[in-house]
């Protein structure tokens, strides 16, 4: 029994050491430290000032027939194109009639006022009184049709109608019936603290990045005067709004462009290990650099000299490396 025991405690040892054996055999061939890398890229580089707000269709009308009456037809739906000019709604017309009827009869009287006062049948003031009744009349029913055939101020597309058909519209009881907007320009206000606004300027390059996709747009007003409640300055965006991608009421992250760099060469800021050094993986090394820096954003950094495109630069696993320590790339 007791020579069995010291035959297990035997191969238990045995065993434990080839173990430990093989883990110093793998750590003396894969002793590399794991670093992750990012390639030196060349590429326009930003300095930016970044802020966030919500876009806004540059041409957004309510149309709000102007006196209460019933809705007889509604030719549009939400999400329909329309040109200017098209016909949106069509609302009771019955009083319309009465004034075309009005208008008709008048216009007749008035041709034949006219032929009388070339002939001097009649005198001026009554061919005059007849004239202004006339125009008067004109106006009157050119501002009823407009209220009772809405067409389009501009091209657009539907995004609300607000009442039924045979419904009773009043402007009391709703803002709008219709709501059009275009969205072929878009804007977007931001609101900018005094230190920064020296550094904005209308014309400036402003960047949209939504969904993996980067928008290009250009300040276009900058407010001389600081809100008072908020001590910030307003600031304007805008947008041309390609196929109408942007919505309105969406929200954008928009960088400020206030210095760029042609064909820089860019890597990520946390490569940095202090102000002018960087590692660079070379053949499984660690290989540490001094650098000369440029421009930088929160995310980037230019590099003036140190480095080439194409370098791998180590961006986690760098803090405590040393120069010309093994590393693995992960």
């Amino acid at each position: 029994m007791l020579k069995k025991i010291i035959v297990i405690i035997a191969i238990s040892i045995i065993v434990f050491g080839c173990k430990k054996e093989k883990k110093a055999d793998e750590n003396l061939t894969f002793g590399a430290r794991n670093v992750f890398v990012e390639e030196v890229t060349q590429k326009e580089f930003w300095e930016y000032l970044e802020f966030s707000g919500i876009l806004e269709a540059v041409k957004t009308v309510n149309i709000t027939p102007g006196i209460p009456a019933k809705i007889e037809q509604i030719f549009v739906k939400v999400g329909d194109v329309v040109k200017a000019g098209d016909l949106l709604v069509k609302m009771d017309g019955s009083s319309l009639s009465q004034l075309k009827t009005q208008l008709d009869n008048l216009q007749k009287k008035f041709e034949r006022m006219q032929k009388l006062q070339k002939t001097g049948a009649i005198d001026l003031a009554t061919f005059e009184e007849i004239e202004t009744a006339l125009k008067i009349t004109q106006t009157s029913y050119d501002a009823m049709l407009e209220n009772i055939e809405i067409r389009a101020p501009f091209d657009g597309m539907i995004t609300a109608v607000n009442q039924k058909e045979n419904e009773i519209f009043n402007s009391m009881m709703n803002s709008a019936l219709i709501r059009l907007m275009n969205l072929d320009e878009i804007k977007a206000k931001i609101q900018v603290s005094d230190k920064d606004i020296t550094k904005i300027a209308i014309n400036q390059k402003v960047v949209l990045s939504l969904d993996n996709e980067q928008i290009f747009g250009k300040v276009s007003f900058v407010s001389p005067e600081a809100d008072r409640m908020s001590g910030t300055f307003p600031v304007e965006i805008s947008f041309q709004n390609r196929d109408n991608f942007l919505k309105h009421n969406q929200f954008a992250r928009l960088k400020v462009i206030t210095k760029f760099a042609e064909n820089a060469l860019s890597i990520p800021q946390k490569a940095m290990i202090d102000e002018t050094t960087i590692f660079v993986v070379n053949d499984g090394v660690a290989e540490l650099r001094t650098v000369q820096t440029g421009l930088e954003n929160e995310a980037e950094i230019q590099i003036a000299s140190g480095v080439n495109a194409g370098e791998k630069v180590i961006i986690i696993g760098n803090i405590g490396l040393s120069n010309g320590s093994k590393v693995k790339i992960k």
